[in-house]
């Protein structure tokens, strides 16, 4: 009897402590200043994952979302940035700057969603990688009036993005593609 008391104290105190977990701040001061919000942003959230800053928002704004695009290239350049024409991670992919919208099927949601997405990656002088990630989706076989769009950007410190492509090197030459 007393063991299934103390079993009940430690889940309620367990439970309690999830509960108590601090959600990470949305002070967008608390977070990289080039993971910026462009004109309309809406919903707003920042996160840290993994030693990245994010943001997420949404915007309403008409496909192929050309303001919004521009707002966003001028304003990272106004700061610093610059684009890089081929994704950071993974060279061989031009990123959006070279190749524009691209589109796909999302098969691993339930309904399968038709996808257009825009991706830019950019660097700064310090070797700071930052990424904006824009999406239309809806489902397949749907008609969309392709009005919402979502932007997910990260920011990923030099150190950090420095041990990632050696450790995506390291995985290419452990397959024989380096």
């Amino acid at each position: 009897m007393k063991s299934t008391r103390f079993i009940i104290v430690l889940l309620v105190l367990f439970l309690y402590l999830i509960s108590c977990k601090p959600k990470d701040s949305q002070n967008r001061l608390d977070y990289s200043r080039s993971l910026i919000k462009v004109s309309g942003a809406m919903n707003v959230q920042y996160s840290r994952l993994n030693g990245t800053d994010q943001v997420q928002y949404k915007v309403i704004v008409q496909y192929p979302a050309k303001d919004t695009i521009s707002e966003l290239n001028s304003r990272l350049k106004a700061k610093g940035w610059e684009p890089l024409k081929k994704s950071w991670l993974n060279p061989e992919i031009p990123t959006s700057h070279e190749r524009g919208w691209t589109n796909f099927i999302d098969g691993t949601k339930k309904p399968n969603l038709e996808v257009h997405s825009w991706h830019s990656d950019w660097i700064n002088k310090k070797e700071d990688i930052l990424t904006f990630a824009l999406k239309y989706s809806y489902p397949v076989k749907t008609k969309s009036s392709m009005l919402e769009l979502n932007v997910l950007g990260i920011y990923v410190p030099e150190e950090l993005a420095k041990k990632g492509l050696a450790q995506i090197n390291e995985y290419k030459k452990s397959i024989g593609e380096n």
